[in-house]
């Protein structure tokens, strides 16, 4: 069944581990938000709860963007481990973009086309991020 990003149904990812939460976070970090909802479900059960988002597709990123809460830090940008540019190559799926360092190490049948369909984006690690915008305790 192939989905429409337009048509990303809520809960449809955060039904799998909200209900497994026994305490309020503080944080929720969401990896690769683009069409998603999850952050909007943890708002709607936790509204206290900080919102990051790490978004690395240029195409996810603009979903995203046009629904993330102001209150919210979203960022294009790959969770890493370490701060440095990473290249990412376009899925087929295009709501599940995943970045890879080395062409070699890829399955290509996951990826749309030649190196045309690569972006370079800025990695993030963790501790940088909680670093410059945390502490992320409980995230």
């Amino acid at each position: 069944m192939k989905r429409s990003d337009k048509n990303y149904r809520p809960d449809q990812a955060a039904e799998h581990f909200i209900p497994h939460v026994k305490f309020v976070p503080e944080w929720f970090i969401d990896l690769g938000p683009g069409s998603a909802s999850e952050f909007l479900d943890v708002r709607n059960r936790w509204p206290s709860v900080r919102l990051l988002g790490l978004e690395p597709s240029p195409i996810g990123f603009g979903y995203a963007r046009d629904r993330w809460p102001a209150d919210g830090i979203l960022l294009q940008a790959a969770a890493w481990d370490r701060d440095e540019m990473v290249t990412l190559y376009k899925a087929t799926d295009l709501l599940h973009g995943t970045c890879f360092v080395d062409w070699n190490h890829i399955m290509r049948d996951d990826v749309a086309g030649d190196t045309s369909d690569m972006a370079q984006v800025q990695g993030r690690s963790l501790d940088s991020l909680d670093g410059e915008y945390g502490p992320f305790s409980d995230a």
